[in-house]
C-alpha cells in the first residue's frame, strides 16, 4: 500500500498476509528473518539495529534497548522496550554469536565476529520472490511500525518517543495513512456528545 506524502516521500508499509510472505522468504537467511523480526517490533531505524551491541545498547535482562543520543538521527537518546517478539530475534542472534562468534560485540555479525553492514541486497532479493512492491526497503519497516501501531489506537506521542522522531509533524504525517480509522475515531469521539448537542441546539430554538 502507497501513501503520497509532502507530495515527495512515499509511505508504503504492509499488510498482514505481505509481512507474512515476507518473513517466509527471509528465513533462508536467518540474519535477514531476525533483523526484520527486530525492526516491527521496536520501530528502529536499519541503521540503529544493525548497530546494536551486546550489554551496551541491548540489555535482555531489563527488556530495554538503549540507543545513545551520539548514534541516533535526533541527537536524543531513547529506550525502547522488547516484547516477546523482539526478545525472540534477538534470542537467535545471541544463539548464533555463541555458536560462531562469542567475542563479537555485534547483535548482527557476521561468522568471522563482523558487523553485518548492510542488508539490503538480501532484503532486495526476499522482497521481490515475497511478491511485494520493490520499492519497500528496511526503511518501509519503520514506516510498517507506526502505522501498524496508530491503526490499532497508540497516540501520536507515544509513536513519537518510541520511534525518536524530533518532531511531532513526522509522527502526525502517518495518521494520513489511516484516514478511515481516523474518521471513525472522531465519530466515536461524537457520539456521546450528540445527545447534548442536539439539546442545547434544541434550547437555542425555543429560545
Amino acid at each position: 500500500m502507497v501513501l503520497h506524502f509532502s507530495g515527495a516521500i512515499d509511505i508504503l508499509w504492509l499488510e498482514e498476509d505481505e509481512l507474512a510472505r515476507l518473513l517466509e522468504q527471509a528465513g533462508e537467511a536467518p540474519h535477514l528473518l531476525d533483523f526484520i523480526r527486530l525492526m516491527v517490533n521496536t520501530g528502529l531505524r536499519p541503521g540503529e539495529a544493525l548497530n546494536l551491541r551486546w550489554d551496551v545498547e541491548v540489555n535482555l535482562p531489563s527488556g530495554l534497548i538503549a540507543l545513545q543520543a551520539e548514534k541516533v538521527k535526533s541527537g536524543k537518546g531513547r529506550h525502547v522496550p522488547i516484547n516477546a517478539a523482539a526478545r525472540a530475534a534477538l534470542l537467535s542472534r545471541a544463539r548464533f554469536r555463541a555458536q560462531y562468534c562469542p567475542g563479537s560485540p555485534w547483535v548482527f555479525c557476521h561468522p568471522n565476529g563482523e558487523r553485518i553492514k548492510c542488508v539490503k541486497k538480501s532484503f532486495a532479493t526476499a522482497v521481490r520472490r515475497a511478491r511485494i512492491d520493490k520499492r519497500f526497503t528496511p526503511h518501509g519497516l519503520r514506516h510498517h511500525t507506526a502505522t501498524a501501531l496508530l491503526r490499532r489506537g497508540v497516540s501520536p506521542a507515544t509513536i513519537q518517543k518510541l520511534l525518536g522522531h524530533a518532531d511531532i509533524a513526522t509522527t502526525m504525517g502517518y495518521a494520513h495513512v489511516v484516514p478511515q480509522e481516523v474518521e471513525a475515531a472522531l465519530l466515536a469521539l461524537e457520539n456521546p456528545l450528540k445527545k447534548h448537542l442536539t439539546l442545547d441546539a434544541q434550547t437555542k430554538t425555543a429560545l
